[in-house]
């Protein structure tokens, strides 16, 4: 089974039209599904701050309902210039 690996590796969603940007991106080819759930170690290497995964919700018995990582971040913040 091939490795399953980030959406994008460092990208930081901000807003609504950020994340319609990705969800084209994705429909269109130029980033990738990901089809399943991270093992332990796929999780251990990619799970990490700006790592982006988009997946498809499914109503099948089959597909992916809830998204465990394990790990927990803190609220992001935006600074003030």
């Amino acid at each position: 089974m091939p490795m399953e690996r980030p959406t994008h590796p460092r990208l930081h969603v901000r807003n609504v039209y950020d994340a319609q940007k990705v969800l084209e991106a994705v429909r269109t080819k130029r980033l990738r599904l990901v089809t399943r759930r991270l093992n332990e170690a796929e999780r251990h290497n990619f799970i990490c701050s700006g790592s982006l995964f988009v997946w498809e919700e499914s109503d099948d018995e089959n597909g992916l309902r809830r998204w465990t990582d394990g790990r927990a971040f803190g609220q992001s913040r935006m600074s003030k210039s």
